[in-house]
């Protein structure tokens, strides 16, 4: 009710003061162009021609609008053509919005409504059945009882008067009789109108409009462009495989796009771009402030009269006097006390700026010229576009697929196997080479074989001329019997000792055997995949078809009944480093370097160190000897020396000092033999530690 009310207001004239900005010249620019890209925006362009002054209105969401206040662009084929202003609701509560009008418009459901809040305003009104309209200023609105007699029963109802000061005197008119009430004062029709279109706008929660007011001198067209959201545009793809193997496989694939937006697109020109470029989500539209520091007045105290004592003459004399013979109120340095008045400073003052304003440049009128940019068809930049060939029409909130390619393209079956998985059977693959102009972007593709399903398959993003294995299947006519790998380390070589550390090169190899059987009545071609290390080489002779990043594809064929075996060897060289002294043990160098493959020059060098371990480890036990030698003497003279000091007989004492005497003389000979040994282990370890320090030669 409230709503159709307003509208009467608006269109049925009730209240009319002239044009009202719902009565501005709006342009019509159809959409002409979109382009859609794989990272979640879209560009939309629309292009038309403006004339005099008018408004391009576009109506979004509230994130939509954040989209387009980052990337609106406006240009012109013609230099004529300005830029007024954008503009836009703001964000704000409507009871803020509405602050300042004299009209409350949140709640109106009648004529009286309105008029209780215009006391004091004039009015020129028609009145029904009067002859002539009524002029006069409104007093207030009164609301009355009557009795009214409808079909025998009396009932009573409220009815609304305005009472008006006229020429004649109060006047009391019933509301319901204003056929017509115009204010003398045209702005406040206006303001009514503009309340109004701020509680239009409020009223949609999720739309916002934004109008772009243009001047054109003549008729020009122009072109405003904008980049959003939008959902990520997507392929799918059909692959029907010939029914011979001399056959060429062909492509089907589709884009496919949606319509986010509550415009139409009708015959626009659509492209699709793969590519990633970056983008993000500002808020601009939100009302942003800032704190400011709040500065408290400064107060001052109240200066009460004070009564001066009278002094007689005195010689006046200033802090920086004037030159003599300078009137006195002219101090050199100091200030004028001879004061024009204030209106003469604040002459002066405007005087000034009017000259500062009346000299400053103008300011320019911004606006853009340019055309349209055309873009060949494949490569954007970075990026690569595809071009839909004839104009798309589409409804708004739409979805459709449109036909991206359809060609015939290479697709080999083959039978896929590998060596990470080591299931019992391979899968029933294609090798597809993208041999068309274009790339291929991601997508599920679904495969016919023979004009029958044969199963699904992910394509990645294909360029040109590469190619990628698409496994729809299993392989139920092929058995695989894979063994484990097995490995073996290879032989040292390359032996040398610099610095004190010891480095040598010995190789890797590992085998991967698989058997494949083939129960089909036809021939098969199997590609046996195993994994690869960048600084591996085949030994075995095995030939790769292809090498990628982390394995080697090998091609084998296996004929209708026929078992194989593939083995392929992979050799991969070890390079050793340790650091090493002349205590390091070598043992296991020594197990190591048995039977090695080495060189003269290694030979030599490995047969020394180990010479000159064996050397240090020998006067090591040697050493350990002597000192349990001396460790069992020094047993033993402590044991005598205990039996010679207790009550034995005078011959026994003589016996054990005999045997004491001989057990000190042992130790003497054992401590020397120690002293010996250990200069002579010193030695050893000197010199084998500065052969290892050295160039180990």
């Amino acid at each position: 009710m409230k709503n159709r009310f307003i509208a009467s207001l608006l269109c049925a004239g009730t209240l009319c003061a002239g044009p009202s900005l719902f009565a501005q010249n709006v342009a019509e620019l159809p959409l002409t162009e979109v382009i859609l890209y794989s990272s979640g925006v879209g560009s939309f362009a629309h292009q038309g021609r403006v004339e005099g002054d008018a408004s391009v209105r576009f109506r979004m969401s509230r994130e939509q609008l954040n989209d387009l206040l980052k990337s609106l662009y406006v240009t012109a084929a013609d230099a004529g053509v300005s830029i007024r202003s954008v503009t836009y609701p703001t964000e704000l509560p409507l009871g803020t919005l509405l602050e300042g009008y004299r009209i409350n418009v949140t709640n109106i459901h009648s004529l009286a409504d309105i008029l209780r809040q215009l006391p004091g305003a004039e009015f020129q009104c028609e009145v029904a059945g009067a002859t002539a309209p009524v002029r006069g200023t409104l007093i207030s609105v009164e609301t009355k009882t009557v009795t009214v007699q409808a079909g025998g029963a009396a009932h009573t109802e409220q009815k609304e008067y305005a009472v008006m000061l006229t020429d004649k005197g109060l006047q009391r008119i019933p509301a319901a009789d204003l056929t017509s009430i115009v204010p003398t004062d045209r702005t406040l029709l206006a303001e009514m109108t503009k309340a109004l279109k701020v509680l239009a706008d409020q009223r949609d929660k999720t739309a916002r409009t934004l109008d772009v007011n243009l001047s054109a001198k003549q008729a020009a067209d122009v072109r405003l462009a904008y980049v959003i959201e939008a959902p990520v545009w997507k392929t799918s793809y059909r692959l029907e495989l010939g029914e011979k193997a001399s056959d060429k496989a062909h492509l089907q694939g589709w884009a496919l796009v949606e319509n986010p937006t509550r415009t139409e697109w009708k015959n626009v020109s659509l492209a699709l771009v793969s590519g990633r470029p970056e983008s993000f989500i500002q808020d601009l539209y939100t009302s942003l402030y800032l704190p400011r520091p709040k500065v408290v007045r400064e107060s001052y105290a109240e200066v009460g009269p004070m009564r001066h004592g009278i002094t007689g003459n005195m010689n006046y004399q200033m802090f920086n006097a004037a030159p003599a013979g300078a009137p006195l109120g002219k101090a050199r340095g100091g200030f004028d006390r001879r004061r024009k008045s204030a209106e003469a400073d604040v002459e002066e003052c405007d005087m000034a700026v009017a000259k500062e304003m009346a000299t400053e440049k103008p300011v320019p009128t911004y606006k853009r010229i340019g055309g349209d940019v055309s873009v060949s068809q494949g490569a954007m930049g970075e990026l690569y576009c595809y071009r839909i060939a004839k104009p798309v029409t589409l409804g708004s909130r739409q979805s459709a697929m449109l036909e991206l390619i359809s060609a015939p393209i290479t697709a080999d079956k083959i039978s896929f196997y590998s060596m990470r998985t080591r299931g019992k059977r391979p899968l029933n693959a294609v090798l597809l080479k993208n041999d068309t102009a274009l790339l291929l972007p991601q997508g599920p593709v679904t495969i016919f074989d023979g004009r029958n399903y044969g199963g699904d398959a992910s394509l990645s993003d294909l360029a040109s001329g590469q190619e990628q294995i698409l496994s729809y299947g299993m392989d139920l006519e092929v058995l695989a019997t894979p063994a484990s790998p097995s490995t073996m380390s290879g032989k040292i070589t390359n032996l040398t000792v610099d610095r004190g550390m010891l480095k040598y090169s010995t190789s890797h190899t590992v085998t991967y055997k698989c058997v494949f059987e083939n129960k089909s009545k036809k021939d098969k071609v199997i590609l046996f995949e195993t994994p690869r290390n960048s600084n591996a080489k085949i030994v075995n002779g095995m030939k790769p078809a292809a090498e990628m990043l982390n394995s080697y594809r090998f091609l084998i064929p296996v004929k209708a009944g026929e078992t194989i075996t593939a083995e392929v060897k992979l050799e991969t060289p070890v390079f050793q480093t340790y650091s090493v002294n002349a205590n390091s043990d070598f043992t296991g160098f020594a197990f190591a370097s048995v039977n090695a493959d080495l060189s003269p020059e290694s030979k030599a060098l490995a047969e020394k160190l180990l010479a000159n371990c064996r050397g240090i480890k020998k006067l090591q036990r040697e050493l350990l000897n002597i000192e349990e030698k001396i460790r069992d003497l020094s047993s033993k003279h402590s044991r005598t020396t205990s039996s010679i000091n207790s009550h034995i007989s005078n011959e026994l004492r003589t016996r054990l000092n005999k045997r004491l005497a001989e057990t000190d003389d042992e130790l003497d000979r054992q401590y020397q033999l120690k002293d010996a040994k250990k200069a002579e282990l010193q030695k050893a370890q000197n010199e084998f530690g500065e052969f290892l320090m050295g160039t180990g030669k």
